[in-house]
């Protein structure tokens, strides 16, 4: 790990994205973020909240100042630069899945690594994101040769969103003396790990009819949904979920639907 830390900082240069001068590295970052590890079914979540996430500041929604964030997947992929080359007549590009974000605020902008999943190629590090503290995390990003940066930006701000609220997402910290003496010893971040898991669903009180009189013979989920939240400390909107439950008589058999993973918005 302590090698592909090292080997960041070459590799964003090559792509054309080194640490801004007077900047820490993005090695450096690595070890100073904070951890954040995001179970399967809260994944599910934000990837589904994001597809119609509302306007959303960066500031007020950002956690930390430097972060490194995992899903658990799965993932759509992302278009992604593999390299810079100012002759070539088109960018060199590779669409792999994302696996999470590394982010750090430097001056009045949010710059947000795109952390692949690397298991069919070498590529582990896509785009950096620019997006302004005070601007729409979604609508005002901006990657080159990355036409999925909206959706991406839209997933951050609902995971972010969705972890600070404890009536949807449990937060727990998972760190033992043993894991902080390695990474000491390695030079990795000894910022314990953040573990963001979705609490269980409610279920509606039983009933075995809908709201027109039908019959209901099985349970199923009723999607939750956006709302804008005023806050009158600083007279502003912000986004709140309003969480999902299972609607059906109790012990009848839950409906499911494939599902296929694409980024929307």
């Amino acid at each position: 790990m302590a090698a592909e830390v090292e080997a960041l900082d070459a590799d964003m240069t090559r792509r054309g994205h080194p640490a801004p001068p007077g900047t820490p590295q993005w090695s450096t970052r690595v070890r100073q973020a904070d951890l954040y590890w995001v179970s399967r079914d809260m994944t599910a979540l934000a990837l589904d909240a994001s597809t119609d996430m509302p306007a959303w500041t960066v500031a007020a929604a950002l956690p930390c100042p430097t972060g490194l964030l995992m899903w658990a997947g799965p993932l759509p992929p992302v278009t992604c630069l593999t390299a810079y080359q100012a002759s070539a007549a088109a960018p060199l590009t590779v669409r792999q899945p994302l696996r999470g974000v590394l982010w750090g605020v430097i001056g009045a902008q949010l710059q947000v690594i795109l952390v692949l999943d690397d298991q069919a190629t070498s590529v582990r590090v896509g785009n950096v994101v620019s997006v302004p503290l005070d601007g729409d995390g979604t609508s005002g990003a901006y990657a080159p040769a990355c036409p999925e940066v909206g959706a991406v930006m839209a997933l951050v701000g609902a995971t972010w969103t969705l972890m600070a609220q404890p009536q949807v997402a449990e937060r727990r910290r998972d760190q033992s003396r043993r894991d902080v003496q390695r990474a000491t010893r390695t030079g990795e971040s000894t910022s314990p790990v953040t573990i963001v898991d979705l609490r269980p669903l409610r279920t509606q009180p039983a009933t075995d009819r809908d709201g027109t009189g039908r019959r209901l013979h099985t349970r199923f989920l009723v999607r939750g949904h956006w709302r804008q939240q005023y806050h009158p400390s600083d007279h502003s909107h912000r986004p709140r979920w309003i969480n999902s439950y299972f609607k059906g008589p109790e012990g009848a058999p839950l409906k499911t639907t494939d599902t296929v993973r694409v980024w929307r918005r």
